[in-house]
């Protein structure tokens, strides 16, 4: 009699959350055809799950093809929208796998973006004109890397709040790039160059002041390369301070909160930025 393990591995969309009272993929396969979908698929994060309940191999088999039926009926009820991918394989001694299934869960969950430019302007103008934006998912900013910048209207905050978010082409996922992430990012760049990341906190505060963060981003020598590219840190800035217009100017200071924030911070004189224009 051939022995082996079953072996799970599946992947959660990014942002995704396990709803309260969900378990992991492995615990919950040894109940696996009893369950009541979608119980399964709320794992709590991305890894490998070996499972060897059932040894013999062709009962692994058996198992394996079980698993794929509820998948594949799952899919078809569009019940996976927060599972990114599932492969299936039994493997035999260690050595050797038997693929029996990979499901790929993209074209299902695939997000449409209309497309939306928006010139970059100073505070008052660019929030007049970010008002006029009707409710709906966009895609506002193209970067050289592939992946986009992207907006969804409204918010949480009112009917004026948009979510600005980092969309990856490729995995079909977004992120939330939050202040503290980009501050910390900033702070990296600092330890290894901290000329070139005082240069890019001056390219920062003309995106602020409403110039086009392409055309800033050709006055910035620096080289570098580590953590977020400077284009993703212009381009998303120029959205998140949009926003933070929206909520908050002029009964608040908007996106001067943030950008003094990272003058003071950088110990950047703000008297010489003011003299510099692109």
């Amino acid at each position: 009699m051939e022995y082996g393990a079953l072996h799970i591995t599946y992947g959660l969309r990014f942002g995704a959350k396990a709803p309260p009272g969900s378990v992991r993929l492995g615990q919950s396969l040894r109940s696996f055809p009893r369950l009541t979908p979608p119980t399964f698929l709320w794992p709590w994060s991305c890894y490998a799950s070996p499972y060897s309940g059932h040894k013999n191999v062709a009962n692994l088999s058996r198992y394996a093809k079980c698993i794929k039926s509820r998948l594949a009926d799952l899919i078809f009820l569009n019940r996976c929208a927060k599972l990114s991918y599932v492969t299936i394989m039994v493997v035999r001694n260690k050595a050797s796998e038997e693929l029996l299934y990979i499901m790929e869960n993209k074209p299902i969950n695939e997000v449409k973006f209309n497309k939306l430019s928006i010139k970059n302007a100073k505070q008052s103008e660019f929030k007049k004109t970010l008002l006029k934006i009707q409710n709906g998912k966009y895609e506002v900013e193209s970067l050289t890397d592939g992946n986009k910048i992207v907006i969804d209207k409204p918010g949480k905050k009112g009917p004026q709040d948009f979510k600005v978010n980092l969309y990856d082409a490729k995995t079909q996922t977004s992120k939330m790039l939050k202040h503290e992430e980009i501050y910390a990012d900033l702070e990296e760049k600092s330890k290894k160059d901290s000329h070139g990341t005082k240069e890019i906190i001056k390219g920062l505060y003309k995106v602020c002041n409403g110039n086009e963060p392409d055309e800033v981003l050709k006055t910035i020598s620096t080289k570098q390369t580590n953590g977020l590219s400077v284009e993703t840190i212009y381009k998303v800035y120029k959205w998140i301070w949009g926003q933070e217009d929206c909520n908050y100017y002029p009964q608040a200071k908007g996106r001067w909160m943030s950008m003094d924030g990272l003058i003071e911070q950088f110990e950047i004189d703000k008297k010489e930025l003011d003299k510099k224009e692109i």
